[in-house]
């Protein structure tokens, strides 16, 4: 498993107490997030938990700009490895909350679900293109279309098994636009 490592490489253990990690493994899941994304290059996109760039760097592939931004310090490094030849991306440790949407048409997030309702409450008052995030399945099914300004749609199903380490609830990959 590439994920796991990768992270005894750099010596990491996810954080689940203070940063909520639980990163993605399975690679048909992250093929689903590329897809939903409808990505070209005129794109600029935010990835918010960047976590060891899986993901970032596949974005990089398809977008004009990617913002890379992860709360968690201690993936710099593999983070600066793993995207060093991409020219596209700007890497960003600092917490999304303070960093904000910047100029990102496209915004995508396995989200820690500790953010659910900030970024909600965010997206729904922010102007962006599209959005593409994993989020709790009973956060979707319960709380995320009381939005009124946006429109959700699940992609995909998620079990535990596509994350390292598991967490304990489904998840969902949803697609968000505005109305």
């Amino acid at each position: 498993m590439r994920l796991i490592s990768l992270l005894k490489k750099y010596e990491l253990t996810p954080d689940l107490v203070s940063l909520d990690q639980c990163f993605m493994v399975n690679p048909e899941a992250i093929r689903a997030i590329i897809r939903a994304c409808e990505l070209n290059k005129k794109d600029i996109v935010l990835e918010i938990g960047s976590g060891t760039g899986i993901l970032t760097s596949k974005l990089c592939d398809y977008a004009l700009k990617v913002y890379a931004v992860e709360k968690d310090e201690r993936l710099f490094e593999i983070l600066s490895d793993m995207l060093a030849k991409k020219k596209n991306v700007e890497l960003i440790i600092s917490d999304a909350k303070k960093v904000g949407f910047l100029d990102a048409n496209k915004i995508i997030s396995n989200l820690p679900y500790n953010m659910c309702d900030w970024f909600f409450e965010k997206l729904n008052n922010s102007k962006f293109e599209l959005s593409v995030v994993t989020i709790p399945l009973k956060f979707f099914e319960n709380q995320a279309k009381k939005y009124e300004n946006l429109v959700c749609e699940k992609i995909k199903d998620l079990m535990p098994a596509d994350f390292y380490p598991q967490p304990s609830i489904k998840s969902a990959i949803v697609k968000i636009k505005k109305k």
